[in-house]
């Protein structure tokens, strides 16, 4: 579903290596204020760097997850607002 909005397809890289890119090309210059990322298994701890660039040759970082790693600790509430 990378880009096709098809709930029932997904991207997948070419190997199984541990550092895979996906990037897309929206064609022209947009202001951007959300990226929704659905992922294949509905679980916590995917890692993942979210990068942005106005000319696809300088690349900023917008959203860094690298170290995402849910803890493995007994909890009673796991929400908080």
């Amino acid at each position: 579903m990378a880009v096709d909005s098809d709930d029932g397809s997904r991207w997948c890289a070419d190997d199984r290596g541990p550092v895979q890119w996906l990037a897309i090309d929206l064609g022209e210059a947009h202001d951007l204020s959300r990226v929704i990322i659905v992922w294949e298994q509905n679980r916590p701890g995917y890692r993942y760097r979210l990068e942005g660039s106005a000319d696809a040759v300088t690349w900023q970082v917008l959203s860094d997850q690298t170290a995402n790693a849910f803890p493995s600790m007994k909890l009673r509430c796991v929400l908080r607002v």
